[in-house]
């Protein structure tokens, strides 16, 4: 018997350390990333595997008892976006794609067994498409703006959902029309010439077609705001990010609907908590958290971080010692449990 007989040698497989998760949405440097990725089945003591961080992920979609807030820790160089974009494509690609099958093949080659590789596969026949949500720390932009952008993002990828807006506009919109066009006896006049011009209706058939929540009116709402004030609106600003979420799961993340799941995947976390306790923001994380665990079976939030958000924090907290943001954020982030932080 030959070496070759009972050891598979990935020769597609390379050691990559530029990865960034958003080639997810790069079609051909997604499925090249994909092609160079080499998952580990056993890790040193201490130490978690890529295959057994694929599985944890797996099983909270499985079972709604499961803690569905999770932490990845790991140092720069260790392959956390690599392995986030993998999870990714698992989760979001159907199981006809190419991207599914390279991701199949790597599986089987890792497992210890051809049973545990099954499971990843029978997963995918049985809950075949997630929505997935890409988040990244090195942004500059505070999260609910962020969380916005990556939803919208994740929803113009296919088109079932390409025209979807969260109804939750709607309430600030109306609330924009009657307190500031409506009563502005310019702005409204302006209103009326530009809905007449534009659309063929007036500003009465504007705000009762937003009572009914008709999705249509979103960008003739947004347009009307950037020809009064120059600028585009931003009606969700406001909105809290947990009721965001349940639109999401509930509209299409349940039985019947497109997806069968929502991943949340946040890269660079470390980078985002180091600029998140010297914000404004406080309370959008543990809104966003809150969220998620309100949805377990449908919901996974995964950090990846290259420091445990504690120690991080306790070594700001040594400059800045009587700043009360940063006990703040250490209270946002008891939503990850301690048991659900990797290494």
């Amino acid at each position: 018997m030959l070496i070759q007989d009972i050891v598979h040698i990935d020769k597609s497989a390379d050691f990559r350390s530029d990865v960034r998760l958003t080639s997810f949405y790069e079609p051909e440097t997604n499925l090249a990333l994909l092609r160079s990725y080499l998952f580990s089945s056993q890790a040193p003591e201490g130490q978690m595997a890529s295959l057994e961080m694929l599985n944890i992920a797996l099983e909270r979609f499985l079972s709604p008892n499961l803690e569905n807030r999770l932490l990845l820790i790991a140092n720069y160089g260790h392959g956390k976006s690599h392995l986030a974009l993998i999870m990714a494509n698992y989760f979001a690609q159907p199981p006809e794609s190419e991207a599914f099958r390279i991701i199949g093949e790597k599986i089987r080659n890792a497992a210890r067994d051809g049973a545990a590789a099954q499971r990843f596969i029978e997963f995918k026949m049985t809950r075949p498409r997630h929505l997935v949500l890409i988040l990244s720390g090195d942004r500059p932009i505070p999260l609910r703006q962020a969380f916005l952008q990556a939803m919208n993002e994740a929803l113009q990828q296919y088109p079932e959902t390409q025209s979807a807006q969260p109804p939750l506009w709607f309430d600030k919109a109306l609330q924009w029309l009657s307190e500031k066009v409506a009563a502005n006896l310019d702005w409204k006049k302006r209103a009326e010439s530009f809905l007449d011009s534009q659309y063929r209706m007036n500003l009465d058939q504007l705000q009762q077609r937003l009572k009914e929540r008709d999705s249509g009116m979103f960008e003739v709402c947004r347009s009307l705001f950037r020809d009064l004030t120059g600028a585009a609106p931003d009606f969700g600003a406001e909105v809290a990010l947990a009721d965001i979420l349940d639109w999401l799961v509930d509209e299409f993340c349940t039985e019947g609907k497109p997806f069968d799941g929502l991943l949340i995947l946040f890269d660079e976390f470390s980078l985002f908590l180091d600029r998140y306790y010297q914000s404004s923001a406080a309370g959008d994380l543990q809104d966003l958290l809150n969220g998620v665990d309100k949805h377990r079976g449908r919901a996974v939030f995964l950090a990846l971080a290259q420091h445990d958000p504690d120690s991080l924090l306790n070594f700001r907290a040594r400059s800045r010692p009587n700043d009360p943001k940063i006990e703040e954020v250490r209270k946002e982030l008891t939503r990850i449990p301690s048991n659900a932080r990797k290494v």
